[in-house]
């Protein structure tokens, strides 16, 4: 999975893409709030192969994000990695 943020990113903006090769899901994605410790995303312009869900990334004190998909697909998470 390959995420992207901006670091302009605000509450209510969307402000990211992400792209989930695998299986095709591509779009948009809006910071819609926290949950505890936790920054949700909402996705939007997605294509069809995406299920529906939500997303969140957790900061790590190593630099790393935590995500975490939630949806009808089941949950996926993994640890994210900033590409040079």
């Amino acid at each position: 999975i390959s995420i992207t943020i901006e670091e302009t990113c605000q509450p209510g903006k969307k402000c990211g893409r992400f792209d989930i090769i695998p299986v095709s899901c591509s779009g948009s994605l809006t910071w819609v709030g926290m949950d505890g410790e936790m920054y949700q995303f909402e996705a939007s312009e997605k294509t069809e192969a995406c299920g529906v869900g939500k997303d969140y990334l957790v900061p790590q004190t190593d630099g790393t994000l935590d995500y975490v998909s939630r949806g009808d697909y089941g949950e996926t998470t993994g640890n994210l990695q900033r590409m040079p």
